[in-house]
């Protein structure tokens, strides 16, 4: 690569792929963010969804405990199971009533296995402290349910709660429920409502990881954002668009975003590289051009070096023989014919660069053309060491042609064979015919063109790239 193509390259690199890349980098950021956002998004939104299904188990379960505090308080001793009878039959998710009195449990009703009474104890004292801090709640004016989780085989969330008048007394209140049939029969409508049409909100038991209400087409595991419910331990509430996992939304946009940037990338880099390219393309054709008008320009200082040689020698009076005289004469003559020929085959070369170049038709004898150039190119070939051999072939036909460019084409093929003929200065120019065709023919002994390059010889102002040729010795048609 040239210095100026390096030039061009760094500035295109500087102008519009660096910016590009910077901006790639800046994108990639911000998807990033947007993502972290998006998530953020449905996290408040879940947040918003969860306190307002917690406020209304918090309501209703409020509800019952108020319920059961008055009955209990109202009711007599002897009273007691038809007091919690009737506090029950309308409560299908109440599964027992615990009743705490010091270190005693009641249960209603009575449970046919140790099991219940063990967990509960278990529990109780495990959580005792938080038990004992409801009284201090109360005492402040504040009424406050506590939760506990029973891992059972049918699991139950007890609901701890102490009468509005403590007395000393140290009785404590339980509801202890079935949280799935709780989330079915009050939760499962609210969820829904809360919902609406645009989201898909389960509510999921977490040791399971299944979904106990929402849609049976989706698995517990398609819902990564959930929150857990205040009131039931263990149970907690997803959010996904409806259609699509918040996952897959995320994914789907990050990688649409993804993919116009590479696709953008790509746009910009492959114009970066046609314009490259045709910028190298301008500049090569602008060294070539200067090439060609530097080998131009020897080419026309030869013959006029030459007639100014031999004017001179012929005006000091420095031939005293006729013949050579005369010899000098046709030089000149020559030399001058060749100067006029390359000069109209610039100015026919320019005019058929712009299109405007006409050609005239007529009967044409290939070896007069043949014939002219080389008693015009002999001397002048000779002279730079060339041994020129013209074979003339016989009965050739007359062609239709134009005399003027025939005679261009032939020349520029002598031009060519000179030009990379370094050692074997051999260079033959041959006429003859076939049964179909005419045929012209210039060989030389010089440099031959690689098969690969054949077709670049007609490219306008291609001179001597270095991979172009063959070092091939042999005789080749130019």
């Amino acid at each position: 690569m040239r210095a100026p193509e390096k030039r061009f390259a760094i500035i295109l690199f500087l102008a519009i792929l660096l910016p590009s890349i910077i901006f790639s980098v800046y994108a990639f950021t911000k998807l990033n963010q947007n993502e972290e956002q998006i998530l953020q998004i449905y996290n408040t939104q879940l947040e918003a969804v969860l306190f307002s299904i917690n406020q209304y188990s918090e309501d209703v379960l409020t509800s019952w405990a108020v319920k059961l505090r008055n009955a209990l308080s109202a009711g007599k001793t002897d009273e007691v199971q038809s007091t919690l009878n009737d506090f029950m039959k309308d409560k299908p998710p109440v599964k027992y009533i615990s009743i705490i009195s010091g270190t005693s449990n009641y249960i209603y009703p009575p449970s046919s296995t140790d099991s219940l009474y063990q967990l509960l104890d278990s529990v109780i004292q495990l959580r005792r402290p938080k038990l004992d801090r409801l009284k201090i709640f109360l005492k402040q004016g504040y009424s406050k349910l506590e939760p506990f989780y029973i891992p059972l085989d049918t699991p139950l969330v007890s609901l701890y709660f102490v009468p509005d008048t403590l007395n000393g007394s140290n009785l404590l209140y339980g509801i202890l429920l079935q949280p799935e049939n709780f989330v079915r029969d009050i939760l499962k409508n609210k969820v829904q409502q809360v919902a609406g049409t645009d989201f898909t909100i389960p509510v999921i038991n977490g040791v399971r990881d299944s979904i106990i209400a929402g849609p049976d087409s989706l698995l517990a595991s398609q819902f990564t954002i959930r929150k857990e419910l205040w009131f039931l331990p263990g149970y907690y509430i997803g959010i996904s668009p409806k259609g699509k996992t918040i996952d897959e939304l995320v994914y789907e946009r990050a990688w649409r975003s993804y993919a116009l940037i590479f696709v953008l990338n790509l746009v910009i880099m492959v114009g970066v590289w046609v314009v490259f390219k045709n910028i190298k393309k301008a500049l090569e054709l602008v060294r070539l051009k200067s090439d060609f008008v530097s080998n131009v320009s020897h080419e026309l200082r030869t013959p006029l070096a030459l007639i100014s040689m031999f004017s001179e020698t012929l005006e000091l009076g420095r031939v005293r023989n006729d013949s050579k005289r005369q010899e000098y004469y046709t030089i000149i003559s020559q030399e001058a014919q060749r100067l006029s020929k390359i000069v109209n085959r610039l100015l026919n070369f320019s005019q058929t660069e712009a299109g405007k170049r006409t050609y005239h038709f007529d009967h044409v004898d290939v070896n007069d053309v043949c014939r002219k150039v080389n008693e015009t190119y002999k001397f002048h070939l000779e002279h730079n060491g060339f041994s020129f051999k013209y074979v003339e072939g016989k009965d050739v036909p007359v062609i239709a042609a134009d005399y003027e460019a025939l005679s261009e084409a032939v020349i520029n093929l002598i031009d060519n064979a000179s030009k990379y003929s370094k050692d074997r200065k051999l260079i033959e120019l041959h006429t003859g015919h076939s049964e179909s065709s005419v045929f012209i023919e210039v060989r030389d002994q010089g440099i031959g063109i690689k098969e690969k390059n054949q077709k670049r010889y007609l490219i306008n102002f291609i001179v001597r790239p270095q991979d172009m040729f063959t070092t091939q010795r042999e005789p080749v048609l130019v």
